[in-house]
């Protein structure tokens, strides 16, 4: 029954993959003529499909655990908090480490000048880095981002080439900033143990709506049979989830940003980035409010200048 449950699981997000491909065809067109996108269609179909089926197989793995619990447990209330935890915070950490070196390389930073300047800014901040590595993604694309990740002595750097070859230094030690806000406030973690914390919310509210459609409950509603009606009502508890998450993550970006000028105290340097970043990434100066707080996880570019 384990198998079956986690091959009808994939069946399903399989058959939504197949549906979405000609939205991403249509994606891909809509960003191709500003340069976004430096892949051939074919080519950038395949990464983009070979990554969504690999994010299939884990998300299956995750629901088949999610499912095993709940049959097993008498208080699976109390142990699925604390093993989507687990599992989110894994993934945190092991997503940048293994999945991305799959479609990205990734090298040592080789501008000495740059790399004495982030040393340097990171020496004031009083944070210690293993790694400070540049990702390829001027290869497939032109978006600029970095991240930082890792734990304990582990902590690495990664800045995009996009960033590195198109933005000054100040410009790009403020993008570190901010990104070193989000480690050095725990905002993954944060995020994290919200998101298992909702579960009870999630369990109590699937429970109802799954009597509500006529079922006895969550147990019959994870049955095999059962499984298009429980992505259905998953898919309608996240849309409606969205303007918490979001909100929560505006609050998490302005703080970022605030850190990002008080410790860079280069405003300027801050106000040319985020021009920048826009046209590079052509991204919407200001959205509808109603829109922007439903569905933007950041602050508009006007807001953070």
């Amino acid at each position: 029954i384990i198998i079956i449950f986690f091959i009808s699981i994939t069946i399903i997000q399989v058959a939504v993959l197949l549906f979405s491909i000609p939205f991403d065809i249509v994606y891909y067109y809509k960003l191709k003529p500003f340069n976004l996108i430096k892949s051939s269609l074919g080519f950038w179909l395949i990464r983009t499909v070979s990554s969504q089926i690999i994010q299939i197989f884990v998300i299956s793995g995750i629901v088949t655990l999610i499912y095993i619990t709940i049959k097993k447990t008498k208080y699976y209330i109390v142990y699925l908090p604390l093993l989507f935890f687990i599992i989110s915070f894994s993934i945190s950490y092991l997503y940048p480490r293994f999945f991305t070196p799959l479609f990205y390389d990734k090298k040592p930073l080789a501008n000495k000048e740059l790399n004495h300047k982030i040393n340097k800014f990171l020496k004031n901040i009083n944070l210690q880095v293993n790694k400070i590595e540049v990702l390829n993604k001027s290869k497939y694309a032109n978006t600029v981002n970095a991240y930082m990740t890792g734990i304990g002595n582990d902590r690495r750097i990664v800045l995009y080439d996009t960033l590195i070859n198109n933005f000054s230094h100040e410009e790009v030690i403020s993008v570190l900033a901010h990104e070193i806000a989000h480690y050095k406030e725990e905002h993954v973690l944060i995020g994290v143990s919200l998101a298992s914390l909702s579960i009870i919310l999630v369990i109590f509210l699937l429970n109802k709506m799954a009597i509500f459609s006529g079922l006895s409950g969550l147990k019959e509603l994870l049955e095999p049979r059962n499984h298009i009606t429980l992505f259905i009502l998953v898919t309608i508890l996240f849309y409606f989830s969205k303007p918490v998450e979001n909100s929560i993550s505006r609050i998490m970006e302005r703080r970022a940003d605030t850190f990002a000028l008080e410790t860079t105290k280069k405003p300027t340097a801050f106000i040319s980035l985020k021009v920048k970043m826009a046209k590079k990434n052509k991204s919407y100066l200001l959205y509808n409010p109603i829109h922007s707080f439903y569905f933007r996880s950041h602050p508009t570019v006007i807001e953070r200048i």
